[in-house]
């Protein structure tokens, strides 16, 4: 019998935006928790900000490493296109390329209030009516990378050795030539309609260093290299997961660095830098309605990002209001109705098929529970978390412990599907909640609605020890990462710096947060990674009364399964009696 990522069982379900729960055959995805690790899993706990710590941050400027096409790379992305397009086609980043081209307008006070849903802890948005996240679905049909392929640290054979060689020549001849940096401008300066033999492979290290592996400072990696070389003789990278990564990296170091700057009095001139804010934002305006601006028309075959290029933002008063109210108009499943890979593999009816081919594997993938590779650190990828967002029913999720290394974590993504069962919903099917898990997400919304961070964080402080979680430290993240707050050197007389460091500082204590907000004040600087923004009660960890407690929990889960079963199966027989009269 051939495995399966999903598992079949009869269930008292019950509708995501309530009503009458019925029991039915349901699909979940795995792993999931079962009768006796009921323990294992708590509820997500957000750290909210109140309103007024909240609107500070429209005094805050959102900016991004990618910064916006030129009309010069534009151009030198039509003039190759004719030439190279089969190739990058068959490399799977013909579509990403041309994504490159689109302007995706910033919505700075919606990035923010995302942020202050994340959880670093799950990597995922938790709101009062569910938990959501970006998936690597998304990133296949927004930021139109492969889930496919080798890993971009797939080294060279020898035959492409000089190739290599070669760009790194260029690269220190460019450098020379301009100061000791080269920067995209000068990149293309250099190879731009210059008939060079590796033109096209110095186009995608800029591809890739501009726009995918997002460097600081706007410069052109040399590590990038290997990764343009395979792209360049059509070999198939996995991109769509070390962009997810990085995604989850920004939003985590993101939600920090917002935690981390409301201890201080004045935020005037702090900016944040992020990586893939255009690829959250479009996230945002797929699936939550109410704030979308009106997208444009995009023919056959055309990025999908196309939807969002140019267009106006929408005028929104109260954006957190909006994102915790927007249960009714949530879009679960944007990508089944449009003309895509999704859509073709969903029929009017349930299916269940083997994985044989590219694009089951490929939605395969996003189903999974992996590790995400970055650019020297991991990320845990959990999409049982929020399984209706593939069409499938929800249930506890099971607690995954990842490794967390990055040669590890390759193997871990990388496992083989072909022969693997897969059940694929019907397009239009809506996908329910267990009884249990209504229970136990109950816990998230009186989090969601009563732990807010009050102006100054002084009530917080007091009644909460701040704490690393040990997935997101050392192991999950690079051992050097660009700090993502800079005080703004237009409004202030010291200049932006940009600095790097350590994110392995697992031991340091909360005593130094008086001296650290001296330092920020001094420096206008703020080192997101200092201070793990998920604070929880260190009383929560397993004390025996508190496993007491969760035990009672689990058997009054249980009973009301039972109950929910009782009811169920009463309603359908009113209903059915009914219908006989």
């Amino acid at each position: 019998m051939a495995d399966t990522l999903v598992e079949e069982r009869e269930e008292v379900m019950v509708p995501a935006n309530s009503g009458n729960p019925i029991f039915r055959k349901a699909h979940f995805l795995k792993p999931m928790i079962t009768e006796h690790n009921l323990l294992l899993s708590p509820p997500p706990n957000p750290l909210l900000f109140s309103k007024p710590c909240f609107q500070k941050l429209e005094n805050c400027t959102l900016q991004s490493y990618k910064g916006l096409p030129s009309e010069k790379w534009k151009l030198w992305v039509q003039s190759l296109r004719p030439r190279y397009q089969e190739t990058w086609k068959k490399a799977g980043i013909y579509h990403a390329i041309l994504a490159s081209t689109h302007t995706i307008p910033k919505d700075k006070m919606l990035i923010f209030g995302l942020a202050e849903r994340w959880c670093a802890d799950t990597n995922s948005f938790i709101f009062p009516w569910g938990e959501v996240t970006i998936s690597l679905e998304d990133v296949v049909y927004l930021a139109c990378h492969s889930v496919l392929g080798a890993s971009f640290s797939t080294p060279l054979d020898d035959e492409f050795v000089d190739i290599f060689k070669c760009l790194k020549n260029d690269h220190k001849r460019v450098r020379l030539g301009h100061g000791g940096n080269v920067s995209a401008s000068s990149w293309m300066e250099y190879f731009m309609f210059s008939g060079h033999s590796f033109e096209h492979e110095a186009f995608l290290a800029l591809w890739l260093s501009r726009f995918v592996l997002v460097r600081p400072q706007n410069y052109i990696g040399i590590k990038d290299f290997r990764v343009a070389i395979h792209l360049s003789r059509g070999a198939k990278i996995a991109l769509a997961p070390v962009v997810l990564a990085c995604v989850y990296r920004d939003m985590r170091v993101l939600k920090n660095s917002i935690v981390e700057l409301m201890r201080l009095e004045s935020v005037v001139g702090l900016r944040f830098i992020s990586c893939h804010y255009d690829l959250v934002q479009m996230w945002a305006w797929e699936r939550f309605a109410g704030l979308r601006p009106a997208p444009n028309i995009i023919g056959r075959g055309e990025p999908r990002s196309l939807r969002w290029n140019g267009v106006k933002n929408s005028e929104v008063d109260d954006v957190r209001s909006a994102l915790s109210s927007a249960e009714l108009v949530f879009v679960w499943r944007p990508y089944v109705s449009s003309n895509s890979m999704l859509s073709n593999l969903c029929r009017d009816d349930e299916q269940w098929v083997v994985v044989d081919s590219d694009a089951l594997e490929s939605f395969a993938r996003c189903l999974r529970t992996s590790e995400l590779v970055g650019l020297g650190y991991t990320e845990q990828y959990l999409p049982h978390r929020v399984a209706m967002q593939f069409g499938l029913d929800q249930d506890i999720p099971h607690v995954v412990r990842l490794g967390g290394n990055p040669e590890t974590g390759w193997t871990s993504y990388n496992r083989p599907l072909r022969g693997v069962k897969l059940f694929i919903p019907p397009r239009l099917f809506k996908a329910d909640v267990t009884s249990r898990y209504v229970t136990w997400y109950r816990k998230t919304i009186l989090l969601c609605t009563n732990e807010t961070m009050e102006s100054g964080m002084q009530n917080m402080w007091s009644s909460y020890k701040c704490r690393k979680s040990k997935p997101f430290t050392e192991n999950q993240s690079g051992p050097k990462e660009c700090a993502v707050i800079t005080r703004n050197s237009n409004l202030t007389n010291k200049p932006v710096e940009m600095s790097s460091h350590s994110m392995s500082s697992n031991t340091r204590k909360e005593g130094k947060s008086t001296e650290r907000q001296t330092k920020l004040e001094q420096y206008g600087e703020v080192s997101p990674e200092d201070n793990i923004a998920n604070v929880v009660d260190e009383s929560y960890e397993d004390t025996a009364t508190e496993l007491q407690h969760l035990g009672l929990e689990a058997r009054i889960c249980r009973l009301e399964r039972i109950f929910d079963k009782i009811k169920a199966a009463r309603f359908c027989a009113s209903s059915q009696t009914d219908v006989d009269n």
